[in-house]
């Protein structure tokens, strides 16, 4: 769950364009595609291949620095091992940013809990999860931690408190199903790959310099001198990044498409819905979370409630308008009218998973806390949220530093 990716409707990118291109190939096919088929492992290379001088530039340099300066030379040498040095640091490969968690947990913390995930895992093939995360967002994401790269799963509160158990279930298999299949890990790779690239586009000038008022001349002279040097590595890292999402795309709406599927298969086809409706209804649950947090209400009572008096009606307007306006949980997802043909297009049997009433109860004993704190933040992030915008477009940075700022709070209160 990336914190600068964005959500919702708007002109499509490259990016997004090339994912839906790819998906539409998919659901036009679907009959022919299996989640247990093999991956494209020739694509996947290309992109692999693509993405690799991204990725080694740095290192390169750095080692040609210290060869340089090993063999000596006076001060030309010297002169150049900086110039490498330079290079280094500046093409040193970026990480995607995620949203720091409000709340953790462990199975020791929460056996109710991780033993309905273990169920689900199961049933995925994928290993047992190290902690459950809870952020003040709404998506959710796995990634693996610490040196023994054990899974953790990040999942939004919002996410966690509007959907039913099923639901839930769904969600958790969903990304769970990526960790079995091998696109995540060149997702990650493909995602630091274009984090670089985008570092060397804004290093090569990639917009041109404005004038404005009483700037100085001599820096705007050598601002235009730069960028007109510079426009060669810029159109290279341009065309470069272009490539590499091009390859990618048909990878990761694969992916994803599959991923679906196997929620499908394990929560049930109506769980899956039940997702992306909660996303198609952003101004419900912020509209209940804001004033939840202005009238001091239980914020996950205030959310359940308001996700759950959403008239049928109102749900088939949505998912109507989120046709036209290419609707999408994020830039790394293919359109969701276009998951949801893919997934019509499917058989689907009863759910492999079913939480019962006793599971649900004590997994909501254990979450409570965590639950109510992630919540907390997500508010907090959407009342000093800029007017118009949303929870979903919320950049990392600024969720942190009102999550930074609790915590400031809260220790200040102990204290």
């Amino acid at each position: 769950m990336r914190g600068d990716r964005r959500v919702g409707s708007r002109a499509p990118s490259r990016r997004t364009a090339a994912l839906d291109s790819s998906c539409r190939r998919v659901v036009d096919h679907a009959d022919r595609t299996d989640e247990r088929d093999q991956p494209p492992w020739g694509r996947m290379a290309a992109v692999g291949l693509v993405a690799a001088p991204a990725l080694l530039a740095s290192p390169v340099a750095l080692a040609a620095a210290g060869w340089v300066l090993a063999s000596g030379g006076g001060p030309l040498a010297v002169l150049l091992a900086v110039a490498l040095l330079l290079v280094a640091v500046g093409s040193w490969p970026r990480r995607s940013r995620r949203l720091d968690p409000s709340a953790t947990l462990t199975a020791p913390e929460a056996p109710a809990t991780f033993a309905v995930l273990g169920r689900v895992g199961a049933q995925v093939g994928a290993p047992p999860l190290h902690r459950l995360e809870l952020a003040p967002a709404l998506g959710a994401g796995v990634h693996r931690s610490g040196p023994s790269r054990r899974p953790v799963l990040s999942v939004g509160a919002v996410a966690w408190a509007g959907l039913s158990e099923q639901g839930r279930v769904a969600l958790v298999a969903h990304e769970m199903a990526h960790l079995v299949r091998p696109e995540l890990r060149l997702g990650r790779v493909t995602a630091r790959a274009e984090a670089t690239l985008e570092e060397w586009r804004l290093i090569a000038g990639g917009e041109p310099p404005r004038r404005a008022a009483g700037a100085d001349d001599a820096r705007r002279f050598v601002t235009t001198v730069s960028a007109v040097l510079l426009a060669p590595l810029r159109v290279v890292v341009v065309l470069w990044t272009r490539s590499l999402l091009r390859l990618q795309a048909p990878v990761t709406a694969r992916g994803e498409l599959l991923a679906d599927r196997v929620a499908a298969r394990v929560a049930g086809g109506v769980a899956v819905y039940e997702v992306w409706d909660l996303g198609l209804g952003a101004a419900t649950w912020e509209t209940a979370l804001t004033r939840g947090l202005s009238g001091h209400e239980d914020l996950t009572t205030s959310l359940r409630t308001a996700v759950a008096a959403v008239p049928a009606e109102s749900l088939a307007s949505r998912r109507r308008a989120s046709v036209e306006d290419g609707h999408r949980v994020d830039d790394d997802h293919p359109a969701t009218d276009l998951r949801r043909r893919a997934l019509e297009a499917v058989d689907l049997g009863d759910p492999l998973v079913v939480v019962v009433e006793a599971e649900a109860r004590a997994s909501a004993t254990e979450m409570a806390d965590g639950l109510a704190r992630a919540l907390r933040d997500a508010a907090q992030a959407l009342r000093y949220a800029a007017p118009g915008s949303s929870l979903g477009q919320r950049s990392a940075d600024a969720v942190r530093r009102h999550t930074r700022a609790r915590n400031e709070l809260d220790t200040a209160g102990g204290a």
